[in-house]
C-alpha cells in the first residue's frame, strides 16, 4: 500500500491541535453513505415500479419467493464471506510488505472464488426445481411460476458473486466508493427495464421482464467492479489456487462463517414459507416489500458505518491496539443507536403515510398497502438490534472468532422459527412472522454483547448504556411532537405530491428537534457527525 493510502484510510488519526482517539473514518462513512442513500432511494423506486405492476397478488408473490432464494446463496457466497472471511485476510496482506505476496494471494483468491461460485450456480440451475418440487404442490400455477423464474434468477448468483470477490480486494485496500456506487447501476437497469419494458407485455409474464432485469442489472455491478480492480492492478490467472496458504486461510474461515450465514439464511427461507403456505396472496410479497423499507435506513448509515469499521477492525486486530479496537467498536455501537433508536421511532409513527407515498400507485392499491403497513409495524420493532448485529459481527470476524457469531446465530434460528409458527398460526397471522424476526434479534443482540466481554476487555459498557438511555429518552420527546402530525396524515386524504411534501417535511423537522434535543443531552455522537460532515466538506 502506498503511504498516501496509508494516511487516509479507515481509522486514520488526523492531527487537529490535539491527539484524537482511533475511530471509523467518518469521511468514508459518509462518503459510502451518500452513495448508499442514493442506492437505497433507488432501490425503493425499483420496488415501486415492480409494486406498480404485480402489487401483491400471486405473481408478486412468485417473484418475491424466486428472488430470495439465489439471495440466500449470494448472502453465503458473496455478502458474508467479504464481511468476514475475506477482508480482515487479505487486509493483513496489503498492510505487509511483501508486494509479491499481495500480488499472489489477490490472484488466487480471484480464481478460487470463481469456481466456488460457478459450482453454486450451476447446482441452483439445474437442482433448484427439484428441490421446489419437494416444498410446493407442484399443482398450482403460483409455484410452476416460482420455478421457473428461480431457474432464470439463479443466474444473477454468477455476477452478484463474482462482483463481490472483486469488492473484497477494494475493501481491504480502503476502497469504498466504486462499490457503494455500483448498486446504483442495478437499481437504474432495474427501473429503466421495468418502467420501458415491461407495460408491452401482458401481466402473467412481466415477471420474467423484471428476472431480467435482475441479470441485466447484476452484470453492469460485476463490469464496474471488475473496471476498478484492473486499475489496481490486478490481473486474474487460470490456475489451481488453493495451494497458496491465504486462500486456505480464507477457506478455513469461510466454511464456519458460511454455516452461520446459512442458518439466517434458512431462518429467512422458513419464514418465507411460512406466509407461503398461509391461504391468501399477498402476505409474501408484503413482508418483501416491508424488509426493503427496513433496509433504507440499516443500508443508508448502518451499512455504510459497519463496512468502513470492518476495515478499520481489521486493521486495529492486526496491529494489536486492543485500546484502538474497543474505542472503535464503542464509537461504531453508539453511532448505530444514535442513528436507528429515533428512526424506529419515527417510522413507526409514520408507516401507513410513508408505504403509500412509496409503493401506492397501479396493482398495489389500498388492501396491499393494508398489508405492507400492517407488517412493517413488527419489522420496525428490531431495526436497532439488526444494525448492532450487524456491527457485533462484524467485529467478532475481525478478530476472526467465528464461533460466537454462529452461536448467535443459531439462537436466532431457534427462537424465530417456532415463535414465527406459533404466531402465524394465531390472532397475528403473517404479521407474527415479522414480529418474530425482530425478538429473535434482540436475543441475538443479548448473547453477543454478553459475549463481548471476554474478547474485548477494553470495551466501555457504561459508555454505551448512558448513550442508549440518553437516545431512548430524546427518541421519546421527539415522538411526542411527531405523533400528532402522523395521526393527521394517516387520517387525511391527500395527493400524492401534496404526501411526499408533508411527510419529509414532518421527518425533516423531526431530525431536527432530535439533534438539538441531543445537543441539550451533551450526547457526544451528534458532535461527530457533524464533525465527520465538515471533514467530508472540507
Amino acid at each position: 500500500m502506498e503511504k498516501s493510502e496509508d494516511r487516509e484510510g479507515p481509522g486514520s488519526v488526523e492531527a487537529e491541535g490535539t491527539a484524537e482517539v482511533k475511530g471509523p473514518d467518518l469521511r468514508s462513512v459518509f462518503s459510502v453513505g451518500l452513495l448508499t442513500l442514493l442506492s437505497r432511494i433507488l432501490g425503493l423506486w425499483r420496488e415501486a415500479v415492480r409494486a406498480s405492476f404485480l402489487g401483491t397478488g400471486p405473481f408478486a408473490d412468485a417473484f418475491q419467493f424466486a428472488f430470495q432464494i439465489p439471495n440466500m446463496f449470494r448472502s453465503l457466497v458473496a455478502e458474508g464471506a467479504v464481511s468476514s472471511a475475506v477482508v480482515p485476510v487479505l487486509t493483513r496482506y496489503v498492510r505487509g510488505s511483501d508486494k509479491g505476496e499481495l500480488k499472489s494471494v489477490r490472484e488466487n483468491y480471484l480464481c478460487a472464488w470463481f469456481l466456488l461460485v460457478s459450482v453454486v450456480t450451476l447446482a441452483g440451475v439445474l437442482f433448484s426445481g427439484y428441490f421446489l418440487s419437494l416444498l410446493m404442490d407442484s399443482g398450482q400455477d403460483k409455484a410452476e411460476l416460482t420455478t421457473r423464474l428461480t431457474k432464470i434468477l439463479f443466474w444473477y448468483l454468477l455476477f452478484i458473486g463474482l462482483a463481490a470477490s472483486l469488492q473484497g480486494i477494494l475493501f481491504a485496500h480502503g476502497r469504498f466508493t466504486g462499490a457503494s456506487f455500483s448498486p446504483i447501476l442495478f437499481n437504474l437497469a432495474f427501473i429503466a427495464i421495468g418502467l420501458l419494458v415491461a407495460p408491452h407485455y401482458p401481466v402473467e409474464e412481466q415477471a420474467f421482464v423484471f428476472a431480467g432485469a435482475v441479470l441485466v442489472g447484476g452484470l453492469l455491478q460485476l463490469f464496474l467492479l471488475a473496471s476498478l480492480v484492473w486499475r489496481l492492478g490486478v490481473r486474474p490467472r487460470i490456475q489451481w489456487p488453493f495451494r497458496h496458504a491465504g486462500v486456505r486461510e480464507i477457506f478455513k474461515l469461510l466454511a464456519p462463517v458460511v454455516f452461520g450465514a446459512g442458518i439466517y439464511q434458512l431462518n429467512l427461507f422458513i419464514s418465507l414459507m411460512l406466509a407461503w403456505r398461509l391461504e391468501d396472496d399477498g402476505y409474501v410479497a408484503a413482508l418483501g416489500y416491508s424488509s426493503r423499507l427496513m433496509e433504507v435506513v440499516l443500508g443508508v448509515f448502518v451499512f455504510a458505518l459497519s463496512t468502513v469499521s470492518l476495515t478499520t477492525l481489521s486493521r486495529l486486530a492486526a496491529d494489536k491496539d486492543e485500546q484502538g479496537f474497543a474505542d472503535t467498536l464503542g464509537q461504531v455501537l453508539r453511532l448505530t443507536l444514535f442513528i436507528t433508536v429515533p428512526s424506529a421511532v419515527g417510522l413507526f409513527l409514520l408507516r401507513q403515510p410513508i408505504v403509500s407515498l412509496l409503493f401506492e400507485s397501479g396493482e398495489f392499491k389500498k388492501p396491499s398497502l393494508g398489508l405492507t403497513a400492517d407488517v412493517f409495524q413488527y419489522h420496525i420493532v428490531g431495526l436497532c438490534f439488526v444494525g448492532m448485529a450487524r456491527v457485533l459481527v462484524s467485529a467478532f470476524y475481525s478478530l476472526k472468532n467465528i464461533r460466537t457469531p454462529v452461536l448467535a446465530a443459531l439462537a436466532n434460528l431457534l427462537v424465530c422459527v417456532p415463535l414465527a409458527w406459533w404466531l402465524s398460526n394465531g390472532p397475528l397471522g403473517y404479521k407474527g412472522i415479522a414480529l418474530a424476526a425482530s425478538v429473535s434479534s434482540i436475543v441475538q443482540v443479548v448473547l453477543l454483547m454478553a459475549l463481548l466481554s471476554s474478547q474485548v476487555k477494553l470495551f466501555d459498557f457504561r459508555r454505551l448504556f448512558r448513550s442508549i438511555l440518553r437516545c431512548l429518552c430524546c427518541s421519546a420527546l421527539m415522538g411526542a411532537a411527531v405523533w400528532p402530525a402522523a395521526a393527521w396524515l394517516e387520517g387525511g386524504q391527500h395527493g400524492k405530491l401534496m404526501l411526499g411534501v408533508l411527510v419529509f417535511g414532518v421527518i425533516f423537522s423531526a431530525a431536527g428537534l432530535y439533534f438539538l434535543l441531543s445537543r441539550i443531552a451533551a450526547m457526544e455522537e451528534g458532535t461527530m457527525l457533524l464533525n465527520g460532515l465538515r471533514r467530508k466538506r472540507s
